[in-house]
C-alpha cells in the first residue's frame, strides 16, 4: 500500500480535518505517543509512524512538530529540520526536563537560587549540601552554573 492510499484508507477518515489550521488528533494507535498506523500482512503488522507518511526528510534529518501535539496529523504542523534544531524546540518552549521538572531532581529552581545566594553572601558549600541534602559537588555545580543554569 502506497503511503497515499494508506493516509485515504487508514487514517484521513479517523481525523476531523474541519479546520485546516487546527491540530488533527489522532484517535488511535501511538507509539511513544506519536501517532501510528498498522500496516503490512496480518500476522506480521508493524507499527509506522503516521508523520512518516506525511513528511519526507533528508537522511538524518527528523519530523518537527511546531503545534507540540505529538498526536497531531496536520501536514501543515510538521517541518523538516536537524535534532539540534529539535532539541532547541524543547528547550525553548519549556518541554525539557532540566531543574525541578526533572524525575530524579532533589532541589527546586527555588532552592537552587537560594544556594547560589547564600553562597555569593559566603555561606560554605559544605554546610549548604548538609542543610539541602544533596552532596558539595551538586552544590559546586550550582554554583559555577553547570547545575541549574537555566535559573
Amino acid at each position: 500500500m502506497t503511503p497515499e492510499a494508506l493516509l485515504e484508507a487508514r487514517v484521513w477518515p479517523r481525523v476531523d480535518r474541519s479546520d485546516p489550521d487546527a491540530c488533527w488528533i489522532w484517535p488511535g494507535t501511538t507509539s511513544s505517543g506519536y501517532a501510528s498506523v498498522g500496516y503490512g500482512p496480518r500476522g506480521a503488522e508493524r507499527r509506522f509512524l503516521v508523520t512518516h507518511l506525511l513528511l519526507d526528510v533528508p537522511p538524518g534529518w527528523v519530523r518537527r512538530h511546531t503545534c507540540d501535539v505529538r498526536r497531531c496529523v496536520n501536514p501543515r504542523h510538521i517541518v523538516p529540520g536537524t535534532r539540534q534544531q529539535n532539541s532547541r524546540d524543547m528547550v525553548e518552549r519549556g518541554r525539557s526536563l532540566r531543574g525541578e521538572r526533572s524525575p530524579t531532581a532533589k532541589l527546586t529552581d527555588l532552592q537552587a537560587v537560594l544556594i547560589r545566594l547564600r553562597l555569593s553572601y559566603g555561606e560554605t558549600g559544605r554546610a549548604l549540601a548538609r542543610e539541602f541534602g544533596v552532596s558539595e559537588a551538586t552544590v559546586s555545580f550550582i554554583r559555577r552554573r553547570r547545575a541549574w543554569a537555566h535559573v
